[in-house]
């Protein structure tokens, strides 16, 4: 089950919103269980390399690691969709298909501001590591991709947007500042995407 009970909304620099609390804590400890080296993606500010440092829920991701299968129900729930439609106004109409990303990030991993396209309906970031340094979090950046807010990295805080805000225009631009980031920085990607959606080895329906 997906928790929305606790949430904070914010208009600057752009409309985002953050929840507390988003997910069962048994599910986190599961995923945070499983031994999988991360791979060395972001090292040049943006994430084009799918390793082990990117990897894309689908059924035979989940057979592989059964603790994703929780994960993967939760957001397909028809339960999910109507509360994130109540809360957040998503069109699950335009935007059905389902996208998960499990990343892993250390080291010198960066990101370059960037938008989201506009063929997903909503982002939605998840943090699971426990004990890291709270300043690994989403930066977020005005339309001059100048530097506005941290997001503090917590466990179990979702970070949230409508890419370009739909229609409006307003960028979405967020990124990671250079760190130095100890351990492992591990978190959940969640959107749901257009049917014009290119990648389709990425959403949650691919079968090889």
């Amino acid at each position: 089950m997906l928790y929305l009970n606790n949430i904070s909304y914010f208009d600057f620099p752009y409309k985002h919103f953050i929840c507390k609390d988003i997910l069962e804590q048994k599910n986190i400890d599961n995923i945070l269980k499983l031994d999988i080296e991360p791979g060395y993606n972001g090292l040049n500010g943006t994430r084009n390399i799918i390793d082990n440092s990117r990897i894309f829920l689908n059924n035979k991701i989940c057979e592989k690691y059964p603790p994703f299968f929780f994960i993967l129900k939760i957001f397909e729930e028809q339960e999910t969709k109507l509360l994130l439609t109540k809360k957040f106004n998503v069109d699950f109409k335009k935007y059905k298909n389902l996208r998960i990303e499990y990343t892993q990030d250390t080291g010198n991993f960066h990101l370059k501001p960037h938008t989201d396209v506009e063929t997903k309906g909503i982002t939605l970031i998840i943090y699971l590591s426990p004990d890291l340094d709270e300043n690994i979090g989403t930066d977020l950046y005005n339309s001059k991709k100048e530097h506005i807010k941290k997001i503090n990295y917590q466990q179990n805080v979702m970070l949230g947007f409508i890419p370009n805000e739909g229609k409006t225009g307003i960028p979405t631009y967020h990124g990671l500042e250079p760190i130095k980031i100890k351990n492992i920085r591990k978190m959940l990607i969640i959107n749901y995407v257009s049917d014009d959606w290119k990648n389709k080895c990425e959403l949650t329906n691919y079968v090889q």
